[in-house]
């Protein structure tokens, strides 16, 4: 077993330890298989809750599913790690920005909100400037077009992070492993400072003895 597969095999284990993340999955026509997959590849626990039509027996596999409204009630206590709304309508968008609190998932996406629980969307289905509507070639009014970007916008400010696929993969990917990396301490030498390899301020960096008197005697000396 290489270093490589270490890595990996512990990057899945400490994935699976993460709390986890709630997935709101309503209706949607195209593009669930794709979305599907890229979810079930991140190796995450998932909770998922259905609204409408929604496509249910597709999603089982990703994890278990609240049978009833029950979820809600618990929601601000339950250490979800996040929420995620794969495709959001402009509909349930609308419903939030303007407080209508009918649907389950608009009640949701307001009680994550108020008790911080990071809440991501894919704006494809409701952005009518998506890639996706221009590759399909379709066409709606200025008009229509800014009154929905200008509720999007809204949604993005009451702290909804509108995001692409990728993005939201690399959210939820962020891995310890990686974050443990970033953060190891970075020990500056004279050499370094002489050379000008390095900046003297980058977070987390830490000088050596010899590398801090040099510098106290660069300052004496100016």
């Amino acid at each position: 077993m290489t270093e490589k597969d270490i890595e990996r095999i512990v990057a899945l284990t400490l994935q699976r330890l993460r709390p986890p993340t709630l997935l709101l999955i309503s209706e949607a026509q195209e593009y669930q298989k794709i979305i599907h997959a890229r979810l079930e590849a991140c190796h995450c626990v998932y909770r998922l809750a259905f609204e409408g039509g929604a496509e249910e027996a597709l999603w089982h596999s990703l994890g278990n599913v609240h049978e009833d409204e029950g979820w809600l009630r618990t929601l601000s206590s339950v250490p979800y790690r996040a929420m995620v709304i794969p495709f959001l309508s402009y509909a349930l968008a609308a419903d939030v920005v303007n407080g209508v609190m009918h649907r389950s998932f608009a009640k949701a996406i307001h009680q994550a909100l108020s008790c911080g629980l990071p809440v991501f969307a894919l704006p494809y289905y409701c952005d009518p400037d998506s890639e996706i509507n221009r590759l399909k070639g379709n066409s709606a009014h200025p008009g229509y077009v800014k009154h929905v970007q200008a509720t999007l916008l809204t949604l993005k400010n009451m702290g909804v992070t509108l995001c692409s696929l990728d993005e939201l993969i690399a959210n939820l990917m962020g891995s310890e492993i990686s974050d443990a990396r970033a953060s190891v301490r970075r020990y500056i030498t004279v050499n370094d400072i002489i050379n000008k390899k390095v900046k003297t301020d980058i977070p987390g960096a830490l000088l050596t003895d010899a590398a801090s008197d040099y510098l106290k005697n660069q300052k004496k000396n100016t």
